[in-house]
């Protein structure tokens, strides 16, 4: 994308440490990944910054997947 820059992970330990290398101003996650779940991978990540935003995005639903956010 023109003016972005960009990185993907294939599931939450690669995010988390695409995070650690790149610093993003905006985390966009899957709430169910292998290895790591968004929600897991948030946590982690405001660890080391409190204020990230996070978009958090599924296809696939477990009841009470939001009052774990």
């Amino acid at each position: 994308m023109e003016g972005y820059d960009v990185r993907v992970a294939i599931d939450g330990e690669d995010g988390y440490h695409n995070f650690l290398t790149f610093n993003p101003d905006l985390v966009f996650t899957d709430i169910v990944m292998p290895k790591m779940s968004g929600i897991e991978l948030a946590k982690n990540i405001r660890r080391h910054n409190p204020h990230i935003k996070v978009i958090y995005i599924s296809g696939f639903w477990v009841s009470g997947t939001l009052s774990a956010i």
